[in-house]
């Protein structure tokens, strides 16, 4: 059995020590090739930026903490009926 180190050898990218760089290209293209990154790098891949993804999330905590106090108010309400 190899050892682990090798193992890890197979998950890390190819690294580009500033020579021979067509191999290291065709190894790099492999390497994402293996792990289905290299088609936003053929195709026309639309990546949305980081502060459309924080604004959608801002937006969408601001809605939970809107509904919380409804949510508070229902139970309240739900609360007096039964005790009723």
């Amino acid at each position: 059995m190899e050892s682990g180190s090798s193992n890890l050898s197979i998950l890390a990218p190819p690294v580009f020590y500033g020579e021979n760089y067509q191999a290291w290209a065709m190894r790099m293209q492999s390497y994402m090739e293996g792990c289905d990154y290299w088609e936003a790098i053929e195709e026309d891949f639309e990546v949305t930026s980081l502060s459309d993804k924080l604004s959608s999330f801002a937006h969408e905590i601001s809605e939970e903490h809107a509904e919380e106090p409804r949510k508070k108010n229902l139970s309240q309400e739900i609360k007096r009926n039964v005790q009723l």
